[in-house]
């Protein structure tokens, strides 16, 4: 059975590496998130995206945790850029 697990792994592995990078990476530009910190203008802290992945995130505009939504508004190396929505 090794022998036949090691084939299929290979097999895995060679689809997700024929795929284009970004084809396997998903930004969450425009999606709406829910602040984990509060983040000042210009500061880093944490949201929640994607229903409850934590990202990185460096606020446009000052946000409050504790139930603001914020909006992804573009990426920054692996750095959210959220402001507040509305």
């Amino acid at each position: 059975m090794g022998g036949f697990g090691g084939f299929i792994a290979a097999k895995v592995i060679g689809i997700i590496r024929a795929r284009p990078l970004s084809e396997r990476l998903y930004w969450p530009v425009n999606d709406v998130g829910i602040a984990v910190d509060d983040i000042n203008k210009g500061d880093i802290g944490y949201v929640k995206v994607r229903g409850g992945e934590y990202w990185r995130a460096k606020a446009l505009e000052s946000v409050k945790r504790g139930g603001s939504e914020v909006i992804v508004v573009g990426v920054d190396g692996d750095t959210l850029l959220v402001k507040p929505t509305g």
